[in-house]
């Protein structure tokens, strides 16, 4: 009996112990699987705090986004909360690459997420030549010249070796250049009595000296479109006109120091009384014709930074005769004080183009300064000691000690078309 009475208590004690242990693996098993949903809870938690906080930070970067290309208000710093989350953008512009950064940064409990977006305005074309000129080509007279390349669809005529310190193109197969000095290469079909100081590509020579190495049956250059299209200027002139719009009086005169743009002005403009100071502050579309003369001063805004601004002389209802630009008398043309701030005049003018003997722009009696001349139809005259930055035009005609000094700068020029303007997204990721 006493053996019987130890196995029992011997098999108790075994049950026992393994009822403890059952429960001691139970305990630990239930604490790992607890521990375990709760990180995965806590990750889940993490997760979607971070997910709002991007959907928040979406919200916020679209609707400044959405403000800066409809024109509408926004200040430099915008804020929300949206979602539990706070989300900040911050808008700043860079005055030299024309770019208008956006940082936006939402926080939500302790996920930060960070995006940032950089746009930059469409309004902006690139002068790569000092001159570029339709088919009604470029012509040099007397002591003028060119210190930058010129690209032209039609000829490059010159009276006495006149330089051009770059490249001279001629495009097509009625490419000419003729009686011209041009200090780098030369390419056009035809190259007459000439001196070409580096390379020469045509396919006939006559009478011309040549610097360096010859390529006959070279393949005419392609001619090239000029840089700003119609539909860009009619583009310019509606963002003009919605700054606003004076009739009156008639022409319209300016008499003192005088702020301008964005306006469409319904007359002509003139700037005819001395040390007149015009500062432009967007653009200005002038229904009629453009007259600068006796020592006044046309300047880009500084606020405007390194962007320009353009003046447009266009009356549609009158192509042929209207549209004219006239700028004499030591008037001057300056930037913003930016390197790569100009004005620019364009006339619209089409006489030219279609056989009149109207000039569209002509610049004359040492008139100077950061200036960019167009007239995509017409033509362009400068005459008279007088300096310029470019010149792009369907004819042009340099005279009379007159240079024109290509800037570098105009090779990437930003035009300020005021907050309606075009915006593409230059850059747009997430930066934490």
């Amino acid at each position: 009996m006493a053996g019987i009475k130890r196995h029992v208590n011997q098999s108790g004690q075994v049950l026992l112990l393994a009822v403890v242990m059952s429960v001691f693996l139970s305990t630990l098993i239930g604490l790992a699987i607890s521990g375990l949903v709760l990180r995965e809870s806590s990750s889940l938690r993490d997760f979607n705090n971070s997910r709002r906080s991007f959907t928040s930070l979406e919200v916020l970067e679209e609707d400044v986004l959405y403000r800066i290309k409809t024109a509408k208000n926004y200040g430099s710093t915008e804020t929300m909360t949206i979602n539990g989350a706070t989300v900040t953008s911050t808008i700043v512009d860079d005055p030299i690459t024309g770019l208008k950064n956006i940082d936006t940064v939402s926080t939500l409990a302790n996920s930060v997420r960070k995006k940032r977006m950089a746009l930059l305005k469409q309004d902006q074309s690139s002068f790569n030549y000092g001159v570029q000129v339709g088919v009604g080509g470029l012509r040099l007279r007397n002591t003028a010249k060119v210190i930058g390349n010129v690209y032209a669809n039609g000829s490059i005529l010159s009276d006495s070796k006149n330089i051009i310190q770059g490249d001279a193109v001629s495009a097509g197969f009625t490419g000419l250049i003729q009686n011209t000095r041009a200090t780098s290469s030369a390419y056009a079909h035809n190259i007459m009595q000439s001196i070409i100081d580096k390379d020469a590509y045509y396919q006939t020579i006559f009478n011309t000296i040549v610097g360096r190495n010859q390529y006959p049956n070279s393949p005419d250059q392609p001619a090239k479109a000029l840089p700003i299209t119609d539909a860009m200027l009619d583009s310019w002139e509606e963002i003009a006109e919605e700054g606003g719009i004076i009739s009156a009086p008639c022409p319209y005169r300016i008499t003192s120091d005088t702020s301008l743009g964005p306006v469409k002005i319904n007359c002509d403009l003139e700037v005819d009384k001395k040390d007149i100071v015009l500062t432009l502050t967007g653009m200005v579309w002038v229904k009629g014709n453009v007259k600068f003369e006796k020592e006044s001063t046309i300047r880009v805004s500084p606020a405007i930074g390194s962007k320009s601004v353009v003046i447009i002389a266009h009356d549609p209802l009158d192509e042929l005769n209207k549209g004219l630009i006239d700028l004499v008398n030591k008037s001057q043309y300056l930037g913003s004080g930016s390197p790569n701030s100009f004005v620019m005049l364009v006339s619209r003018n089409s006489s030219s183009e279609n056989g009149g003997d109207k000039n569209a722009i002509e610049m004359k009696n040492d008139a100077t300064g950061e200036v960019i001349l167009y007239s995509n139809h017409g033509n362009i005259i400068v005459n008279n000691h007088t300096s310029l930055r470019e010149a792009t035009a369907y004819k042009i005609e340099l005279r009379n000690d007159s240079q024109l000094n290509y800037k570098a700068g105009l090779a990437s020029t930003l035009f300020e078309t005021g907050p309606g303007g075009s915006w593409a997204i230059k850059l747009w990721k997430e930066v934490e």
